[in-house]
């Protein structure tokens, strides 16, 4: 699963790449989540309706919009940088959110 994972976020790499010139940067994204909405409602409406004052406040869900609007950069990146180094910045994105999230987390001391 983890080598199929990779295939597609390298052929979205050169799929925004190639897309370069032919489409909007926010046609791809707004696709993808087009898709994955259509996808997943069947999945998550019942379980969302049953729990919908639970789900936290419009603003957190737009809030999450951010990742949106990182798909559409890549794919306007995709104007200046070639399809290697697309991939490479998107694959050390793990790598800088575990750093950062390390780096933000309160440290504690073990007593030994």
């Amino acid at each position: 699963m983890l080598t199929f994972t990779a295939l597609i976020w390298a052929g979205d790499a050169v799929a925004g790449k190639w897309a370069v010139g032919q489409v909007l940067p926010l046609a791809p994204t707004s696709l993808r989540w087009l898709i994955a909405c259509v996808a997943l409602a069947p999945l998550a409406a019942q379980p969302a309706a049953r729990e919908w004052r639970l789900l936290p406040s419009w603003r957190y869900i737009l809030l999450m919009g951010s990742h949106a609007a990182f798909n559409a950069l890549f794919y306007v990146a995709g104007t200046y940088t070639s399809a290697t180094n697309l991939a490479l910045i998107q694959g050390e994105i793990p790598v800088i959110v575990i750093v950062w999230s390390a780096a933000s987390l309160p440290t504690t001391r073990l007593s030994g």
